[in-house]
Formats: C-alpha cells, sequence, structure tokens
C-alpha cells in the first residue's frame, strides 16, 4: 500500500471512530471497542481516574498509544501543542495545569494536515503527541523542527 493510500485509509478510520458509536482501537492493540469502557481504555494507556473524570464527554476517544503528559512537566505560562489531538483528551489535560497564562492549541487530522504533514508549525514551548507523528514520511524533520 502505498504511502498516500495509508494516511487516507487512517483519515477514513479515524473519521468513523469519531463520527460512529465512539468505539475504537484502529491499531490491533487488544484494547476494547466496546463504547461504553473508553475508560478501560484510557486506563490502558496510562490516564488516571482523575484525567478521565476530569474531561468533558466525548473527548475521549480511546485512541493514543500512551499518556504524553505523564512524561513532562509544563512550566507557568508556556504554549502546548498537541499534534493529533482528536476529541481534546490531552488538550483538556494539559489546560487544567495552567489555566491562567498557558495556551493549548490541538491540531487533527484534516487534507491541509495531511498534506502539510505536520512539518511546518510555529508552537515552540511544548508539543505532545500520541502517535501521530508515525504518519509522517520525514519524522526526523518533525523532530527537528519542533525542537528549534
Amino acid at each position: 500500500m502505498m504511502e498516500k493510500e495509508i494516511k487516507l485509509k487512517i483519515k477514513r478510520d479515524y473519521g468513523r471512530i469519531a463520527t460512529q458509536d465512539g468505539s475504537s482501537c484502529c491499531c490491533n492493540c487488544n484494547c476494547v471497542s466496546d463504547p461504553s469502557d473508553l475508560e478501560t481504555v484510557a486506563e490502558r494507556l496510562g490516564y488516571s481516574e482523575g484525567d478521565i473524570d476530569n474531561i468533558p464527554d466525548g473527548a475521549n476517544l480511546g485512541l493514543g498509544c500512551g499518556n504524553p503528559l505523564a512524561l513532562l512537566a509544563l512550566n507557568e505560562g508556556q504554549t502546548v501543542l498537541n499534534l493529533g489531538s482528536g476529541g481534546g483528551f490531552d488538550c483538556f489535560l494539559a489546560r487544567e495545569r495552567d489555566e491562567e497564562t498557558g495556551l493549548v492549541i490541538g491540531v487533527d487530522m484534516t487534507p491541509e494536515m495531511i498534506e502539510l504533514e505536520i512539518e511546518h508549525l510555529p508552537v515552540k514551548d511544548v508539543i505532545i503527541s500520541n502517535c501521530v507523528i508515525n504518519l509522517s514520511k520525514d519524522k526526523a524533520r518533525v523532530f527537528r523542527e519542533a525542537s528549534v
């Protein structure tokens, strides 16, 4: 399968997950597919019960491959760019950490973002991603630009 076809399939799959019943699992990771049990998926990805309870309904799509916020400490006033933000799960959690002066920007898979392949975004404080960088054919470039 060619790169463009792979990206279109992923986009269709994520679109289906976002617009249908909320069932997840696009990665053969043995997570649950029952939409009533998305909390279990989030727990398996490393989110706490408190994290899960503090996000709006619909933000937990059961996607991703971990908890990127568990790996960093945010400083007051930082801007967080979440690549592949989906329903906003990590965005809401990042915003909780600095509601007064911080800024959280969520970018998800749109035709324009696929074309850009997330390599030309101007935010430099904190960038998190929950697996979407895997869709870039030039991962090294993503990391170079993120570290400037």
